[in-house]
Formats: C-alpha cells, structure tokens, sequence
C-alpha cells in the first residue's frame, strides 16, 4: 500500500498536449530574476551617479553663480569707485579751472585798475601842468598888462606933469603981465583950477587900470 501511495504521488514530468516534455522554467526563472535584479542594481548606480552628477553640476553652477556674483559685485564697487574718482578728478579739475580763471579776472581786474591808476595820475599831471601853464601864462599876461599899464599910467603923469607945467608957467606968466594988483586972487583960483582938473584925469586913468586889472 505504501508503495502504491507513493507511486501514485509520482505524477511525472510534465508535458504538453502533444505529450512533450516541458522544460523546467525554474532556472530560467532564477537566472532572469537574477538578471534582473542585476539590472536594477546597475540602473540604480547610474542613476546613483546621475544624481550624484547632477548635484556637483548643480553645486559646481551654485560656486560659479556665486563667484560671478562677487565679481559683479566687485565690478558694481569697482565701477562706483571709479565713477567717483571720475567726479572727483572733475572737480577738482573745475576748481582748478574756477581758481585759474579767479586769479586771472583778479590779474586782469588789478591789472586794469593800474591802469586806470596810471592814466587818472596821467591825466591829473597834465591837468595840473596845463593849470600850472595856464597861471603862468595868465601871470604873464597880467604882468605884462600891468607893466604897460603902469608905463601908460607913468607916460600919462609925464604929460599931464608937461601940462600942468606949462599951464601954470602960461597962468605965471598972464599974471605977471597983468598988473599986480588985479585980478590976483582970479589967477590964483585959475591955477588952483587946472590943478583940480589934472588930478581928477589921473584919478580917473587909475581907476580904469584897476578896473582892467581885476577883470583879468
């Protein structure tokens, strides 16, 4: 009984319908799983390394991003550095410009102001020489006036002296001819009368040269 138990447990080899053999899948079974959990591992580590690659790309691009950044902010520092020192240059070159251009109008400013110094005192000089010139000529000129005044007041005392004299020498000389004792006091006051006169005409010759005088 037991054996026929056991034979009758022992289906046999498995076959197809056309009564063939059926080759056991179990090892291709292994070896396909095997295969495949190799591929798994292999696609696993070359993801691995993509990822792996993919972050120091990514940590490599982070460095570079960050290293243009510094020079871009250097080059920002550096470009407002030099755009001061642009500004500073130019002012300075302006106050420069403004400081030369002060001392030259200052210069010029002295320089005409010397100028006009120099022709005021110029034309003062000449003014006061002329003045000077003018008094002297004016001087001159009354002196010489004066002095042919002072000749016509002498010529004209000489004559009206000749005059005189020879009116009182003719009165003299009527008087003695006519008798002594008439008409005495007449000839005297005749005398007296052509003395009156001359010295009126000389009083009125010197009034007239003063008059002149103080005119000029």
């Amino acid at each position: 009984m037991p054996d026929s138990d056991t034979n009758a447990g022992n289906i046999g080899p498995a076959t197809d319908r056309h009564n063939e053999p059926v080759i056991d899948p179990t090892e291709n079974v292994k070896a396909l799983n095997a295969a495949g959990f190799e591929r798994q591992d292999k696609l696993r580590e070359i993801e691995a390394k993509h990822v792996r690659e993919i972050l120091d790309m990514r940590s490599e691009c982070a460095e570079r991003v960050h290293t243009l950044e510094a020079l871009l902010a250097d080059e920002k520092f550096s470009a407002v550095r030099r755009e001061q020192a642009l500004t500073e240059s130019h002012r300075l070159e302006l106050k420069g410009d403004s400081e030369k251009a002060v001392t030259a109008a200052f210069a010029a400013s002295k320089e005409a102001v010397s100028e006009q110094n120099k022709s005021a005192t110029l034309s003062v000089d000449r003014a006061v020489a002329g003045m000077k010139e003018l008094i002297i000529n004016n001087a001159q000129v009354n002196q010489a006036t004066t002095t042919a005044l002072a000749d016509k007041v002498e010529d004209l005392k000489a004559s009206m002296a000749v005059i005189i004299n020879t009116r009182i020498g003719a009165a003299e000389q009527q008087q003695e001819s006519r008798q002594e004792r008439t008409d005495v006091r007449g000839g005297a006051m005749s005398v007296q009368g052509y003395i009156t006169l001359a010295v009126g005409i000389i009083a009125v010759i010197i009034s007239a040269v003063a008059v002149i005088i103080g005119t000029r």
